[in-house]
C-alpha cells in the first residue's frame, strides 16, 4: 500500500530513475483529454498552498501505487521531431520489486535486487549478464522524492496541476538548462488497473508519447524467473535459454524491428 506523503519541504535524494522516458506517451490520441488544466495561482496564500500540496500528494500516491502494481502490459513509445518520427513497442512484466522489459530480442530485468540483461550473441545463443545490485525501496523512494523536490517550495521548478480526474500536468516554471521532464510532462492513470496509461513529454522540438495497454493484472512466476545460470559482470555470460523469453519489438504498425525504445528507462524502470 502506498505510503502517505504529506511533505511540503523536499526530503531529497538525487533521483536515479528517469521518468524519461519513463518520457512516455501522449495524453491521448488527438481529440482526447483536451480540457484545460487546472490553474494553480502563483500567490502563496494558505488555501493555494493546501491545494498544491493536495494535488502533489494525490499524484505521489498514484505513482507509488502504479510502481508497486502487478501487471503485464504492452508499452508503445513514439518520438517525433519536426517531420521525423520513430516508434517502437515492448512488453513489460512487473511485480515489485521485479520488472522485466522484453523487446527487440533482448531482456532487461530487475529481479530481486539484481540487474539482469540478456541479448543475442554472434555465436547464436542468447547471453545473460548480472550487471550488479540495486536497492529497490531506496530507488523508489528517491524517485518519489524527486517529484516532491521539483514541485515544492515558493518557486518550484515545475507547477503540478490537474487536467482531469485521472491526468496531471507538470509545467516548467523556472528556466533550466536541462529540465527533468522538458517544458511539459503529462501523466494519465488508468482508474481500473492503477497503471500509468499515457504520458507525453515535450522538450523543445521533441515530443515523446507513451501509451500502455494492460494485458493482465496477474503475473505467472515463470514470467519473472531469471535466466540460470547468471554470470557476474566480467565473468562471461550464460548461454542458457532464459525463462523470461525475449520478444521482438514492433513499430507502431506492428511490423517487427531490430530495437525497442523504452520510456521507463531499462533501460524507464
Amino acid at each position: 500500500m502506498p505510503r502517505g506523503r504529506r511533505v511540503v519541504a523536499p526530503l531529497l535524494l538525487g533521483a536515479g530513475l528517469a521518468v524519461t522516458a519513463l518520457g512516455l506517451a501522449n495524453v491521448g490520441p488527438e481529440g482526447e483529454h483536451r480540457s484545460e488544466s487546472t490553474t494553480v495561482p502563483s500567490s502563496s496564500s494558505p488555501s493555494t498552498t493546501v491545494d498544491r500540496v493536495a494535488i502533489r500528494d494525490d499524484f505521489i500516491d498514484r505513482w507509488e501505487t502504479w510502481r508497486r502494481a502487478t501487471l503485464r502490459f504492452r508499452e508503445t513509445t513514439e518520438r517525433t521531431s519536426g517531420d521525423q518520427r520513430s516508434a517502437s513497442a515492448v512488453t513489460i512484466v512487473q511485480r515489485f520489486p521485479d520488472r522485466a522489459v522484453l523487446g527487440g530480442g533482448t531482456v532487461s530485468a530487475r529481479i530481486g535486487s539484481r540487474l539482469i540483461g540478456c541479448a543475442p550473441t554472434t555465436r547464436g545463443p542468447i547471453a545473460c549478464y548480472d550487471s550488479g545490485g540495486f536497492e529497490p525501496e531506496a530507488e523508489l523512494s528517491a524517485e518519489l522524492d524527486e517529484f516532491v523536490k521539483l514541485t515544492s517550495g515558493s518557486a518550484p521548478t515545475y507547477e503540478l496541476t490537474t487536467i482531469d480526474d485521472q491526468c496531471f500536468r507538470f509545467t516548467l516554471a523556472v528556466p533550466d538548462l536541462r529540465p527533468r521532464w522538458g517544458e511539459q510532462y503529462d501523466v494519465c492513470f488508468d482508474a481500473t488497473t492503477s497503471a500509468v496509461s499515457r504520458e507525453v513529454t515535450v522538450a523543445g522540438a521533441l515530443t515523446i508519447r507513451v501509451s500502455r495497454q494492460v494485458e493482465s493484472t496477474s503475473v505467472d512466476a515463470a514470467e519473472l524467473n531469471p535466466p540460470a545460470p547468471i554470470a557476474p559482470s566480467g565473468a562471461g555470460p550464460s548461454t542458457s535459454t532464459p525463462s523470461i523469453a525475449p520478444v521482438p519489438s514492433t513499430n507502431a504498425t506492428g511490423v517487427p524491428q531490430e530495437g525497442g525504445l523504452n520510456s521507463a528507462g531499462e533501460q524507464p524502470m
